[in-house]
């Protein structure tokens, strides 16, 4: 959703420079209406449009399943990840409830002004005398110079008399026979829904302006502009609050209308600019393929998510298991962090539908793009270089001391993954964090390979500082001699992966 906020306000903002900065002062009103008219609903939809050749296609499968990430704190070490969850979702549920506080309060001021000015409306349609000319619906408005209109409805203040009030008469039925009023009541609830967007009011302001030049520009056919000009002007009242109806003397609009009047209409030629929205257009479509989820995916990954034997997996289709985009890896990490908010267990196995070895991927492998090889960026984890059997494709897992490794592989990892946990919460030093001047969370990724014979060997690890990771590669290498995995009745290497979480306070 805030993509999609985010996507939709970029969008609008843009279609509303474009239309300040090359169409407002062509003589093309009809376009330029149409033009208005369409962008929020363009802005609002393109979010959602994906050119599939830009977007990543789909072959293979993809099964997650990993340990979820051990946390740590400078004051107090913790294995509870679902204390440290519940805090995290507290601080994020009081920040949104706090947006959506703002926002709704923002709707209903906005619903309350809309509505105020439907009451003043009728109200001075209760006081207004009906009068027939050529059968159209006019309402005299007692003591008044006004002069507006709403939908089928023209009024006309008492004041205005002769050939003045024909004139305007003329222009607001205009208004009428083209239906401005819809484009103004559209744009009202437009800033209901989006009052916190400064483009819906500029965007608002230019198509009234517009809808006075339609007027102005059919009814000076039958006027010389010079006399027309002098009726504007002889105006001075304006209805206040009915920012819907069209308004014959309305005093910010009257300068740009006389302009307009006098403007040299613009040449054919001119209709070319509005080309330039193709490129503009393809630029957006662009934007959204490469950088945002289609609805499809999002609804495959959830009839695609499944429960096995108590624990989370995740299918999806990529390309190449071997090489997973930018957008495929955030695509997978959004829903590895899903299930470690939830306190879920999960692996991951990756099968492009050839190659029938699974090949594991750690979990936070995915949360930036891949770094570059010289230097390792400090948040991105290690890359395995020890080949061995992915610990979750393994036929029997290997255990940790006292851990029954006959039991169901499911029960032999969760026992694993406690017994690790404990070891490294007893013996990491969190007084780091102080040690180093750190502050914040701190992500230590670490890889190492559980050797046939059960020791650990080949450990490397990733973190924003080296002290760091020298700490956690020395806490991993000191774990003790556990049971080695087998494949088909023979001791294997194995490849696991360990997040660390270090939080300090």
């Amino acid at each position: 959703m805030e993509s999609y906020l985010f996507n939709f306000s970029l969008f609008l903002a843009l279609f509303w420079v474009l239309y300040l900065l090359l169409f407002r002062k062509e003589t093309f009103f009809n376009i330029n209406r149409i033009y208005l008219l369409l962008a929020p609903v363009i802005a609002a939809v393109l979010p959602f449009a994906v050119i599939s050749s830009l977007h990543f296609t789909t072959n293979g499968s993809i099964f997650w399943y990993n340990q979820a990430p051990i946390f740590l704190s400078n004051n107090t070490t913790t294995t509870n990840l679902e204390t440290v969850t519940a805090t995290s979702s507290a601080n994020s549920f009081s920040y949104i409830n706090a947006l959506i506080l703002v926002y709704f309060s923002g709707f209903l001021f906005m619903l309350f002004k809309l509505t105020r000015k439907i009451i003043l409306y009728k109200k001075l349609k209760a006081s207004a005398k009906r009068i027939k000319l050529d059968k159209n619906k006019i309402y005299q408005l007692p003591n008044s110079d006004a002069a507006f209109t709403f939908f089928n409805s023209v009024f006309i203040g008492d004041g205005l008399e002769g050939s003045q009030k024909n004139k305007i008469i003329q222009h607001e039925l205009v208004h009428k026979h083209h239906k401005h009023s819809f484009d103004l009541l559209y744009y009202e609830i437009l800033k209901v829904i989006c009052w916190f967007h400064p483009a819906v009011y500029s965007l608002q302001n230019q198509l009234r302006l517009v809808h006075e030049y339609i007027a102005d520009a059919l009814v000076v056919e039958k006027n010389t502009k010079t006399n027309y000009a002098e009726n504007i002007l002889n105006g001075f009242f304006q209805v206040k609050g009915i920012s819907f109806t069209n308004q014959f003397f309305n005093h910010s609009l009257i300068k740009k209308r006389i302009l307009m009047l006098h403007k040299t209409k613009s040449r054919q030629t001119a209709l070319l600019k509005y080309l330039l929205l193709l490129p503009v257009l393809a630029v957006m479509l662009t934007y959204v393929s490469c950088t945002q989820e289609t609805t499809a995916t999002k609804d495959q990954m959830k009839t695609e998510e499944n429960v096995v034997n108590g624990d989370k997996v995740f299918k999806m289709q990529v390309e190449d298991v071997d090489n997973l985009t930018e957008k495929e890896s955030t695509v997978l990490a959004d829903k590895v962090q899903e299930a470690v908010d939830t306190n879920s267990n999960f692996t991951v196995v990756l099968d492009d539908g050839t190659n029938k070895k699974p090949i594991t991927v750690n979990a936070t492998n995915l949360d930036a793009p891949p770094a570059p090889p010289t230097p390792p960026s400090p948040n991105t984890p290690p890359n395995p270089t020890e080949n061995g059997i992915p610990y979750s494709a393994i036929d029997v897992v290997p255990a940790y001391q006292g851990c029954n490794q006959s039991q169901s592989s499911d029960l032999v990892r969760k026992c694993t993954s406690n017994k690790i946990k404990e070891f490294v919460n007893a013996n990491f030093n969190t007084n780091l964090g102080k040690e180093l001047d750190l502050e914040g969370v701190n992500r230590v990724y670490v890889r190492f390979t559980i050797g046939k014979d059960g020791v650990i060997k080949d450990v490397q690890a990733r973190a924003p500082h080296p002290d760091l990771q020298e700490e956690a590669i020395r806490v991993v290498k000191s774990l003790p001699k556990m049971q080695p995995g087998m494949q088909d009745g023979k001791p294997v290497n194995v490849l696991y992966s360990l997040p660390i979480v270090f939080k300090i306070n």
